[in-house]
């Protein structure tokens, strides 16, 4: 006889916290510098690799232009 567990959770809940008021501000202030960081990160890395980019294509236009001269 197999038994098998069909509940699914597809969502977040927070139902016991939202509960109270005194959670409820902290709780928002929490997931806010969360989120504010994640993208702080994203963006960091998007500088990076655009960074990289011009100053690799920079390089890139002197050595073809040293081995056009060659």
């Amino acid at each position: 006889m197999d038994v098998y567990n069909l509940t699914t959770v597809t969502q977040f809940i927070l139902i016991e916290l939202s509960d109270l008021p005194e959670v409820r501000y902290p709780l928002f202030v929490a997931f806010v510098i969360i989120y504010q960081i994640t993208l702080l990160g994203n963006g960091a890395i998007l500088l990076a690799i655009l960074y990289f980019l011009v100053a690799l294509a920079g390089t890139e236009v002197f050595l073809l232009a040293v081995m056009a001269y060659d």
